[in-house]
């Protein structure tokens, strides 16, 4: 709290007393002329915490009458049952997902399921400016191909984020991609035939089903915890009677469950990847999203015997528009740079050079540093009576809020498999799609 602002001290204890139950919902918090009086501070800062404190969803202003707890409805938390491994199998729900990806964009369809940050919370107008400016005066390199492995000041401000992740990374070694999607597929081209085995944490991302259903590989599901991650238990017992190819996990925030494995079994998967000879394609697309307490670092990090593919992307910090990922794909560079040449080049030169020129403080710093403290609170700003419409949601703990699934028991059935690895009953009350 010493690194803040007078208004946003202020602000974080009265929000402290809020969820401790001091002041209760439809109570009124002390005037702004109390508040000003008591703390020994201006009229303009105690305005300025209490718009903070409404722009979290916690006080709402009265005309004449002052500012007041906001009644928020109360949502219950289940934490969903753990899948059963199930047998390998192709997957064909490819029609599915692009049905509900359809009616999302019809207007008037709230995108629960797209994994974003609200507009506000992303540089937009910095990424405009910089954008503007590449165009302007670096019009023909910005207008050429870009090969890979891509824009070379941006690899070097990307190896320099990386430390943030515990991972040391020469830029020589970061290829710049299409989003995260896209070096997700290359991975899967160069460690994959058609045919071959991979596994994947049960409920998963979506778009991980399509790829492998493009590429023709058969998925085994492997449950996943929200506390602890992927099961390693489970991992072994699929590893002793199939050949799995493939893991494609991620290690910190996993999508949907907003599971992170901590960094003791992050160790002990990389022994078990180990001895049984499986390649990991790590998808760390969320792991800059982790608020600093109870931080832990990628995978990656451990990787001492070059096992693991590292993935990720701009688009959760920055914008989902730019398109812009990058990969370590350490012994599998050559291949993957070969790859990348011959189909999509490398990520669109005018965006890479946009985020390569954005200020420093959005390039370099993790985004749980920068996003606002009202993020994590972001459940609560739902408008009143929506609660009622929302029974399940998980994970418990706020401090990792970024997935919330949504059971609705008489009709979740029909697009469960929009969001889930085709996993037991325990998931099938999934509704939401989210959007790498």
């Amino acid at each position: 709290m010493t690194n803040l602002l007078l208004y946003q001290r202020i602000a974080q204890q009265l929000a402290d007393d809020i969820r401790r139950g001091v002041y209760q919902p439809g109570e009124r918090v002390p005037s702004v002329r109390k508040m000003s009086a008591q703390l020994n501070v201006s009229h303009a800062t105690v305005l300025q915490a209490y718009a903070n404190l409404e722009d979290q969803g916690l006080i709402r202003a009265r005309p004449q009458s002052g500012y007041y707890v906001h009644q928020t409805p109360a949502l219950t938390a289940q934490t969903p049952d753990i899948a059963r491994v199930e047998r390998p199998g192709l997957v064909t729900r490819a029609s599915i997902i692009q049905q509900v990806l359809t009616e999302a964009r019809r207007d008037g369809v709230f995108p629960f399921g797209a994994a974003v940050p609200h507009v506000d919370y992303l540089p937009v107008r910095a990424l405009h400016q910089q954008i503007a400016k590449v165009t302007r005066f670096h019009s023909p390199r910005a207008f050429s191909y870009m090969f890979s492995p891509g824009f070379e000041p941006l690899r070097r401000q990307i190896a320099i984020r990386m430390r943030d992740a515990g991972v040391l990374v020469d830029p020589r070694e970061v290829i710049v991609t299409h989003g995260c999607v896209d070096a997700l597929q290359m991975s899967l081209r160069v460690l994959t035939r058609p045919g071959d085995l991979i596994a994947a944490e049960s409920p998963t991302y979506y778009g991980l089903l399509q790829l492998a259903d493009l590429l023709g590989l058969k998925v085994i599901e492997i449950p996943s915890d929200p506390s602890t991650g992927i099961s390693l238990e489970a991992l072994q017992l699929a590893a002793n009677q199939w050949s799995i190819k493939a893991l494609v996990l991620t290690a910190r925030l996993s999508n949907p469950l907003g599971g992170t494995v901590p960094e003791e079994r992050q160790k002990q998967l990389l022994r078990l990847a180990s001895d049984f000879d499986i390649q990991i394609i790590e998808d760390d697309i969320y792991g800059e999203l982790m608020f600093e307490q109870g931080k832990t670092k990628a995978l990656k990090a451990f990787d001492r015997l070059d096992r693991v593919i590292y993935c990720s992307s701009f688009s959760k910090t920055l914008s989902p528009g730019v398109r812009v990922g990058w990969m370590i794909a350490g012994r599998y560079q050559d291949e993957i740079q070969r790859l990348q040449t011959f189909t999509t080049h490398s990520a669109c030169s005018v965006t890479q050079m946009g985020v390569a020129a954005l200020p420093g403080e959005w390039r370099l710093r993790p985004a749980s540093a920068l996003h606002p403290s009202g993020v994590s609170q972001e459940p609560q700003r739902l408008p009143v009576g929506s609660a009622a419409a929302l029974p399940r949601r998980h994970p418990d703990d706020p401090a990792y809020g970024r997935f919330h699934s949504v059971g609705e028991p008489a009709r979740a059935g029909q697009h469960a498999g929009a969001a889930c690895a085709g996993a037991g009953a325990g998931h099938q009350h999934c509704a939401g799609v989210n959007i790498q």
